[in-house]
């Protein structure tokens, strides 16, 4: 008989910067690595700290001085999606845009519990 696999849930405490910092040197050490000889281990960790700290989001608001030539959503449009990512990339390669505050209370908020 084979033996029976228990689950066991934990929860622990993990700091956002401290989060942020193995998510670098995991990253780190997968760009070091030839492609073919990257460990699933580094693939899988760098998966878990993505998705431990995609669960806060920050309200982010943008001030933007557009060129007349090129609106700068439309530019970012051009990516897969206008995300503020790609509108943050695309702002600090043309200086117009900068972040500044949504006038929100809580610039940081777990998802879904708004």
């Amino acid at each position: 008989m084979k033996p029976r696999k228990v689950r066991r849930r934990s929860s622990q405490e993990l700091g956002v910067g401290d989060a942020v910092l193995q998510l670098v040197n995991v990253q780190r050490a997968i760009m070091m690595t030839p492609h073919s000889c990257v460990d699933p281990i580094l693939e899988t960790q760098k998966e878990q700290l993505l998705t431990a700290l995609n669960t806060y989001t920050v309200d982010m608001g943008f001030e933007c001085r557009f060129d007349p030539t090129e609106d700068l959503y439309e530019a970012a449009a051009v990516d897969d999606s206008p995300t503020p990512v790609a509108i943050i990339k695309k702002g600090a390669f043309t200086s117009c845009c900068r972040v500044v505050r949504t006038g929100t209370e809580k610039s940081a908020r777990k998802k879904g519990r708004g």
